[in-house]
């Protein structure tokens, strides 16, 4: 009965948002069934036992290709709150696709603290007289929604191009009309926003998502006689971010973020702010899966949880509008839109993690790198609801392949072949299957316009659209298009050594590892500080430079260079790295002595000497002086004291 309720139920159609516009009276119109549609079908979802995951998807479907709008005042929170409070584990993942899609979580409703300070002091400066501005700060205070995010970027972008036609669609046709490109509250602060990016050579979109620090290190090279243009630039670069923290889960600052709730100690909070000065991406990542977990024990906590409100009503004389301000605090409901803002955390570090490995070429501690990285991923996609048994026993084949130096490269690419596999079986179990029968009914509903003709042109469209639906989705899916691009560039990578390279060269590629090859004398290198791998002359200059000795800043290229001299010399990708590494050395060195490599004027002179572990004298050259030639000869001639040496 469910089942054929469900069907019938999704048959029936759903309400869209409809043309949302702002009416003559300054007010939102929007279809008022839409949030009532809303509100209906997510009381059925909470209070299915067996759960109704064909109206789930459906309401996922309809809301993603039919478009979504809630206000502030239609205190949706309380409809979060609810399904949390209900038997969500057995489609906990289908759940969050959904209430991902909602942009409600925050605790303060209406335009309070910051953001109405901020658009009141942008309107107020100018007196209200200008009306496009005086018509944004209203909106802000009276219509809070979502949609101020493109309304704030729309008046900034136009006081940079001065494209009112691009205005025309969002605005009343008073406000529209009142707009005067050669007033003086269009023509200075467009010449200064012009001014902006030609100083930055930034783009307009680049200058707009700059945080506030660098932004108004540009506003201070403005011309100070435009003060209170200065004032609103810096008014709406800071609402534009707000309104974005606010309905978004983009973040000015995750770490005052955490600071505002109970859920996170602060030495907790301490350590990972630590670890990203630091740029530790591994224990930042670690840090928030920790907070992650913690948050999910809030949400799948079986006692229902109760909100506190504090919500009070206003009308605005002016303009005769009702508004509502307020907070809401509830544990669930704020432990799940942390969640989304932590995964948005996690994605990036995952996304920087994976650009620290080189897949130039696959090596026995690139494996054991990717290892790593795949656990990363395991368990982030596990705390998102999503696992998979076949990847979970593939990553436990890689493990144990690692501890075999016989295991061959064919063999691992088998391996990540199934991996492969696997990430596409959790793509179409949780992304795609489950969504292809509603996409069926729905598309036709929503797009019945398109619709002409024949069943041909129609399944061509369902087609189209559902792709569309998949790629977004999927897109917006925690981790999993970052596992499998990874996946696939490993695959790759494995497949190009094998069509390229003789069964010699890949054997000694792949026990090659390039943290063994270089070694700083003022840093320690646990790996590799001993006479075997530095020789002794280099071993105990390092010994005493590491004493606080006074040794002549330097880095040995360790005895492994020659044992992988065969690699190096004829993998391109390895001696490229091998070079890079070198050339890394060296600006480090250029830092520490305060010189450069090759300046003429301030010249890096460099001793290069041999060593074995084992002493062996006139085994090898020395070279003395590297980095001179008849230019810097000319350069350093001309300095004190350095006539006749530089001759000499």
């Amino acid at each position: 009965y469910v089942n054929y309720f469900e069907r019938t139920l999704i048959d029936f159609g759903f309400e869209t948002p409809g043309i949302v516009y702002v009416n003559k009276d300054w007010q939102v119109n929007v279809n008022p069934n839409h949030i009532k549609n809303i509100r209906v079908w997510f009381e059925l979802i909470e209070y299915s036992h067996s759960g109704m995951e064909k109206l789930l998807s459906a309401l996922i479907v309809n809301l993603r290709l039919g478009g979504i709008f809630i206000s502030d005042t239609d205190l949706f929170q309380r409809e979060i709150t609810k399904i949390l409070n209900s038997n969500i584990a057995p489609y906990y993942k289908k759940v969050k696709q959904l209430t991902r899609i909602f942009p409600v979580y925050f605790h303060e409703i209406g335009a309070e603290g910051e953001i109405r300070n901020v658009t009141t002091n942008m309107d107020e400066v100018n007196g209200r007289q200008d009306r496009l501005v005086h018509f944004l700060r209203k909106q802000v205070h009276t219509e809070s929604n979502n949609t101020l995010i493109d309304l704030t970027y729309r008046i900034f972008k136009f006081w940079y191009n001065g494209n009112v036609d691009a205005l025309e669609p969002i605005l009343p046709h008073d406000v529209f009309k009142s707009i005067d490109l050669e007033s003086e509250y269009f023509t200075v602060v467009h010449s200064l926003v012009n001014q902006l990016i030609k100083d930055s050579e930034l783009s307009f979109d680049q200058l707009l998502e700059l945080d506030n620090d660098h932004f108004e290190s540009l506003l201070k090279k403005l011309p100070g006689e435009h003060e209170k243009d200065i004032h609103r630039l810096t008014c709406i670069h800071a609402l534009y971010a707000l309104l974005k923290e606010k309905y978004s889960f983009e973040t000015l600052n995750i770490v005052s973020i955490l600071r505002r709730y109970a859920f996170i100690e602060a030495t907790e909070i301490d350590r990972f702010e630590e670890a990203m000065q630091k740029e530790d991406f591994d224990e930042a990542l670690k840090l928030i899966y920790s907070f992650m977990e913690r948050l999910k024990k809030i949400i799948f906590n079986p006692e229902h949880s109760q909100s506190w409100e504090n919500i009070y009503h206003k009308r605005h004389i002016a303009i005769g509008i009702p508004s509502m301000y307020g907070t809401y605090r509830e544990s669930k409901f704020e432990a799940l839109g942390l969640t989304f803002r932590l995964e948005k955390i996690a994605t990036r570090l995952m996304e920087k993690i994976v650009d620290n490995i080189n897949l130039d070429y696959i090596s026995a501690k690139t494996l054991n790198r990717v290892y790593q990285v795949l656990e990363f991923f395991r368990y982030g996609l596990e705390l998102d609801g999503v696992s998979n048994q076949g990847f979970n026993s593939n990553l436990d084949m890689l493990r144990y392949s690692l501890a075999s130096r016989s295991f061959s490269l064919h063999q691992h690419i088998n391996i990540f072949q199934f991996i492969a596999e696997n990430v596409k079986i959790t793509i179409d179990n949780y992304f795609l299957l489950s969504y292809e029968y509603p996409l069926k009914i729905v598309i036709p509903q929503l797009y019945e316009r398109d619709i002409r003709g024949t069943e041909k042109e129609k399944d061509q469209l369902i087609t189209r659209k559902s792709e569309e639906f998949f790629r977004d989705i999927i897109s917006a899916a925690f981790l999993i298009q970052p596992l499998d691009n990874l996946v696939s560039r490993i695959l790759n990578s494995l497949r190009n050594m094998v069509d390229k390279y003789p069964a010699e060269l890949i054997s000694d590629v792949m026990s090659y590892n390039s943290d063994l090859v270089i070694s700083p004398l003022y840093k320690a290198t646990l790996q590799v500080d001993n006479q075997i791998f530095l020789g002794s002359k280099a071993f105990f200059l390092k010994k005493l430079s590491l004493a606080h000795i006074a040794v002549p800043p330097g880095f040995v290229l360790t005895t492994e260079v020659f044992r992988r001299r065969y690699a190096i010399s004829n993998h391109h990708e390895i001696k490229k790295e091998f070079d890079n590494l070198i050339r890394r050395n060296l600006r480090k060195l250029e830092k520490v002595t305060g010189r450069q490599f090759g300046n003429p004027s301030n010249p890096l002179l460099l001793s290069v000497r041999s060593g074995t572990a084992i002493s062996m004298p006139g085994a090898m050259d020395t070279f003395l002086n590297v980095g001179m030639n008849d230019q810097l000869v000319e350069g350093l001639s001309k300095q004190p004291n350095y006539a006749w040496t530089s001759w000499d």
